[in-house]
């Protein structure tokens, strides 16, 4: 760049000043494409007269507008632009900070070994920069990655060495997101003991820093983990601390959520009666939210209470209600998970024509979806109700349409109940051979996996029908 030429300097105090009002126009005034002029003419001018930090400036703030309008790979090439100036100018926090925020572009982009990668090498320019507090910040970030790569092990040793850096050097504050995280992280290993001790570490941080709603997010989680462990009367103990909070505060969709936690606490813990109250009392709240998410989410779970309590009647009554709501949505895969439970419920009142109707819809749209494993399991179950409707020769067709896609997914469990369903149909329609034939499979299929109380069950089915046929 140019030292003391008057010309330069008159450049860069005008880009100087166009980087901070399209800093200013995105971030305080939304406009973006008014932002996306001041930032570009930012850079040329930094080109100009050979600043390359200010370039690499002016590219990252660009990227960072084009992610909000929800362009990333516009976002990401700007990002890498940056990353070539910043290191061309021996500038390594920025060089770092381009590459952090290209991790969470790919994350953004379902890139989690990409968005490991960037991380990586921002997490050693901030340890050569001695940067403790940056450093934490990636070490946490990496440990959000590999949970996303399903992997809570590898992500318990970057949020464990986060959380040493936080506590050795940092504030309060910088140690809450590696320790919840860390809880969270044992919590989905089934640590559930270690997972409390490190939300009883976050609790007290919160009230130390005096946030009530991550307060109440730290009483959410203890109620999780205790409940995990059977202990509901230290689970409802937190999840009512919770929703008082949540009351008080007047946060209404985190007041459903807490509702719902505890509802199923109270069922888990004997109490199913006290349990529906709760969750009726949470359909209520979010039937006056504008968001239907909740409405959506309250209803969802009462179902399955009035289900898991034997109160068929009442969950259909709901699921119907759901129906609409989730059709209205234009979720089909939703729509079709609501139309299985629907089914299932009228089986237990004897509606099988309403059930056969719901398994036939729910059919459809795995179909449309293209979900093999999907449309296996209703397969399966319209021949399970026609069997329960003494119609077997229907039956016959479904099970034979459910099988082939049981056995190319490998489904040895799908495949093997499947085969006995058949065979079983078969034998009572008088084919009596080919169902034979069929349960001697299920039978093989049964002892090559190690099923002894499946494989005992079909020989007493196979000795049952051979008695049969020696006295008729």
């Amino acid at each position: 760049m140019a030292g003391d030429n008057p010309d330069d300097l008159q450049k860069k105090l005008a880009a100087d000043q166009f980087l901070t009002q399209g800093f200013n126009e995105f971030l305080a005034m939304r406009q973006y494409q008014t932002a996306i002029l001041s930032l570009r003419q930012a850079e040329e001018l930094y080109r100009e007269i050979g600043d390359q930090k200010g370039e690499a400036d002016s590219l990252r703030r660009l990227s960072e507008v084009y992610s909000r309008l929800g362009q990333q790979q516009e976002s990401i090439e700007f990002l890498h632009r940056a990353v070539t100036l910043y290191r061309a100018s021996n500038h390594l926090d920025g060089e770092a900070k381009a590459l952090e925020w290209l991790a969470w572009a790919h994350r953004d982009l379902d890139e989690p070994i990409q968005s490991k990668a960037f991380l990586q090498e921002a997490l050693q320019l901030y340890r050569q920069l001695g940067d403790q507090a940056e450093e934490a910040n990636a070490l946490n970030s990496l440990g959000t990655i590999e949970d996303l790569l399903g992997r809570p092990a590898e992500a318990i040793q970057f949020y464990a060495a986060a959380l040493q850096i936080a506590r050795a050097t940092l504030e309060a504050e910088d140690q809450l997101a590696p320790l919840k995280n860390l809880g969270s992280a044992h919590y989905a290993l089934g640590n559930f003991e270690q997972s409390i001790q490190l939300r009883q570490q976050q609790l007290q941080l919160v009230q130390q820093l005096g946030d009530w709603r991550k307060e109440a997010d730290a009483f959410l989680q203890l109620g999780a983990a205790h409940s995990a462990l059977n202990q509901y009367q230290q689970g409802i103990d937190y999840y009512e601390d919770a929703l008082e909070i949540f009351q008080k505060t007047g946060e209404r969709p985190a007041e459903v959520q807490a509702l719902n936690y505890l509802g199923y606490a109270y069922h888990n813990s004997g109490d199913s009666e006290l349990g529906i109250n709760l969750l009726q009392r949470a359909v209520a709240i979010a039937s006056r939210l504008e968001d239907p998410q909740y409405r959506t989410y309250a209803l969802t779970n009462l179902g399955r209470l009035y289900a898991a309590s034997g109160q068929p009647a009442p969950a259909v009554a709901t699921y119907q209600t759901l129906l609409t709501l989730v059709q209205d949505s234009g979720n089909r895969l939703g729509e079709a998970e609501v139309q299985v439970a629907l089914a299932r419920n009228q089986a237990q009142l004897d509606q099988h024509a309403e059930e056969l109707s719901h398994y036939q819809q729910a059919l459809a749209i795995y179909r449309e979806f293209d979900q093999p494993a999907a449309e296996a399991e209703m397969l399966y179950a319209l021949g399970s109700t026609h069997v329960r409707l003494q119609q077997q020769a229907e039956a016959i067709t479904y099970f034979q349409q459910a099988l082939p896609l049981y056995q190319t997914q490998e489904n040895r469990s799908g495949t093997g109940k499947t085969l006995m369903s058949l065979g079983v149909a078969q034998f009572n329609l008088g084919e009596h051979q080919p169902g034979m034939d069929s349960l001697r499979q299920a039978l093989q299929l049964a002892q090559a996996g190690g099923g002894t109380e499946a494989a005992a069950l079909i020989q007493s089915i196979l000795a049952q029908f051979e008695t049969a046929l020696e006295q008729a």
